[in-house]
């Protein structure tokens, strides 16, 4: 699977064998366990730029 994570919170998930998208819901495993660390990564990153921007 290829996931595209965009800074405006947008994702998009391939599915390498078939071609098709796919949401979070659909995702299990290892692929579900890569998605959530991802989007974890993310909001820190979002909200410690927050907090440097408003302090």
């Amino acid at each position: 699977m290829t996931f595209k994570f965009y800074d405006d919170g947008k994702l998009v998930i391939v599915d390498n064998d078939t071609g098709n998208t796919m949401s979070p819901r659909e995702l299990s495993g290892g692929s579900y366990d890569f998605y959530v660390r991802q989007r974890i990564r993310l909001i820190k990153r979002d909200l410690a730029e927050k907090i440097i921007k408003y302090a």
